[in-house]
């Protein structure tokens, strides 16, 4: 029996190009232009659950950020790689990353907590929280 981790990975993995072509930047870019005012140039981003890199990666990395993207889904990160090479991205499901395991100035989640168990938000965040800096 397939698990539901299990089929939206392979969702997004069949639906990898489609999704992609349809994403825009403009819903999100208030919330990103509050974010980069925030940040020094280089400073580093982790976005969970970031798909193929477009819009909000390719937004990021045009403002200066560093960003590390990371997604379950073999084929968005191979997309995100061709779409973004200036960042890094790495196939990792966001439930399995550990305490600690990112420094970054800010992490960003755009359409991808929600796919997640609810009761794993809690810890979830917990470890998010663990990336950044204090006040982050």
């Amino acid at each position: 029996m397939i698990t539901k981790t299990e089929l939206v990975k392979s969702g997004y993995d069949e639906a990898a190009q489609r999704y992609a072509s349809q994403r825009r930047v403009f819903e999100y870019v208030s919330y990103l232009t509050k974010l980069v005012d925030r940040l020094s140039v280089g400073s580093r981003i982790l976005d969970i659950g970031c798909g193929s890199g477009v819009p909000i990666d390719q937004f990021l990395v045009s403002r200066g950020l560093r960003v590390t993207g990371i997604d379950f889904s073999p084929n968005q990160i191979a997309l995100a790689k061709q779409n973004v090479p200036r960042a890094e991205f790495r196939v990792k499901d966001m439930l399995e990353i550990k305490d600690g395991q990112f420094k970054v100035a800010a992490v960003v989640s755009f359409y991808a907590i929600f796919h997640t168990p609810r009761e794993c938000h809690k810890d979830l965040f917990a470890r998010m929280n663990s990336f950044l800096p204090p006040g982050g």
